[in-house]
């Protein structure tokens, strides 16, 4: 296809073609092992530059916002890293003719020419930007993407990179990566003739696997195999010694058993009858805590349908906490079922006598303003400290951004996004280890705005939020995060809570 300034653009998606019959494995295999080597290099790179490619319009979009200076060098390397690609799989063109299947041959040189395609395609996006970001620049990518027909652009809109542009850019770059990666698996699956893979992380273990048997000679793979068997039959001998004795076993230990049983039972159930009165001194872990904390908050939002409001007092560390308040409009339970109310609860005459308490939220003046149950949290002093200064937490913590979520959820949704960040400087996210823990907050200069409040609150339950206005988090309680297996990559475990209030 032919854009409106004469740049190619490739279709986003490859024209629907026969599927390449993939052997199952078998006994011969190349004896030079180049171009499996260079095939699994090529997968590094690419899984390494993926990530860091999918923020590419963000940066754009912080330069058309002026949020961000103009760096050459951060576009000179996406640029570079792209065209490695390039040479690799170029490379990998004159290296497929060791394998002698006619039709292995043929399949592989499909999926390389795919994947030169896909590349180039990189190149006419990132390479424009290298000599900066200019009208120019943006008009050559906008004509090479070839949306101003098809959206009914006029031409005088060339050259301004706006919403639209970021949309397109950002749709037809996530497009090119997926295409990207299903290309490279169906590489990988040709290559080593293995079984269909489920991803391009599962083609690439078989890919290693392979690479490694095929290094190994085939005299020590038979010696393996045979100190393998011969080891095997010690542990069948070893193994029919213990069946025989485990027959007789019964008969030795059962009557000196049942007395020792009988008299742990008569003994312990001496001490649990004297202990039965006496309060439990079971020591509860955090997920207990955890598991006892949602499950009051469940029972009292569906009773009271409770609803967050914070209350704080200056110089007062116990009202910087969230205290969620009873929304009476329902009808209330008798007064024999209402919960006591503890002491260090205020009341209406002392929210509004005390002119050193400040209170954040509209709420009506028939609204109950109490709450029945305060609970300590073992995050409590982490929440405190970030709220008080949090750039304390700059010097140890790790930088972290949103590589991957499973889906978006919107306001309403009760489910946790399947949510992944990797360690990035720039990140929007600390994350700290905290009491055995790992926690995570946002960044100590992050200001919530339209833009970046999609992914913000699929990590934070947010309370307060206005929209086009920009906003500062107060922290009520911080995410939880784990991390994987994969080198400099958390997962998100559970959300936390903030109250937004604009700066």
């Amino acid at each position: 296809m032919v854009g409106s300034g004469g740049g190619l653009l490739v279709a986003e998606a490859f024209s629907p073609k026969l599927q390449v019959a993939i052997a199952q494995p078998v006994e011969t295999a190349p004896t030079d092992n180049s171009f499996l080597q260079g095939l699994l290099q090529l997968n590094q790179n690419f899984l390494t530059l993926q990530p860091q490619f999918r923020r590419f319009p963000t940066e754009l979009e912080a330069l058309d916002k002026q949020t961000k200076a103009f760096d050459a060098a951060l576009f000179q390397d996406y640029n570079d890293k792209i065209q490695n690609l390039q040479q690799q799989i170029s490379t990998l063109e004159t290296q497929f003719g060791q394998f002698t299947g006619k039709q292995q041959q043929l399949a592989i040189k499909a999926e390389l020419e795919k994947l030169q395609i896909i590349v180039q395609n990189l190149i006419n996006i990132s390479e424009p930007f290298v000599g900066g970001f200019n009208p120019d620049s943006i008009r050559q990518v906008q004509e090479f993407l070839d949306f101003f027909d098809r959206l009914g652009l006029t031409d005088s809109s060339y050259g301004f990179y706006g919403s639209v542009t970021q949309t397109e850019l950002t749709t037809y770059l996530n497009q090119q990566l997926t295409n990207f990666s299903a290309t490279l698996k169906q590489l990988n699956q040709i290559a080593t003739q293995g079984a269909i893979a489920p991803d391009l992380a599962t083609s690439i273990n078989y890919l290693y696997t392979t690479l490694s048997l095929d290094s190994s000679s085939s005299s020590n793979v038979q010696t393996t195999i045979a100190q393998l068997e011969a080891e095997n039959a010690i542990l069948e001998k070893r193994i029919d010694n213990t069946h025989r004795i485990i027959l007789f076993l019964p008969l030795i230990v059962m009557l000196p058993t049942t007395v020792l049983v009988f008299i742990l039972f008569y003994y312990f159930g001496k001490i649990f009858q004297d202990k039965v009165s006496q309060p439990s001194n079971y020591q509860f872990s955090l997920n207990d805590i955890y598991g006892l904390e949602d499950e009051l908050f469940a029972k009292l939002s569906e009773k009271y349908e409770l609803k967050p409001r914070l209350i704080q007092r200056r110089n007062d560390p116990f009202a910087q906490k969230l205290i969620s308040f009873a929304n009476t409009t329902l009808e209330k339970p008798p007064a024999t079922d209402e919960p006591s109310q503890p002491a260090a609860i205020l009341d209406d005459s002392e929210l509004t006598s005390d002119p050193d308490l400040v209170m954040d939220g509209d709420f009506g003046d028939d609204e109950d303003d109490s709450f029945p149950v305060n609970l300590p949290n073992v995050y409590d002093e982490l929440v405190d400290q970030y709220n008080n200064d949090a750039n304390h937490f700059q010097p140890e913590a790790i930088a972290l951004a949103i590589s991957h979520q499973e889906s978006y959820l919107d306001d309403e949704s009760e489910f946790t996004p399947m949510l992944l960040l990797n360690t990035d400087e720039a990140g929007d996210y600390w994350a700290t280890k905290y009491k055995s823990l790992d926690y995570l907050m946002p960044r100590a200069d992050l200001s919530v705005t339209t833009e970046n409040y999609g992914n913000f609150k699929n990590i934070f339950i947010c309370y307060g939020y206005q929209p086009d206005t920009v906003q500062k988090a107060k922290l009520l309680k911080p995410a939880r995060v784990s991390s994987t297996e994969e080198t400099d990559t958390w997962e998100l475990v559970q959300q936390g809570i903030v109250v937004l209030h604009c700066i």
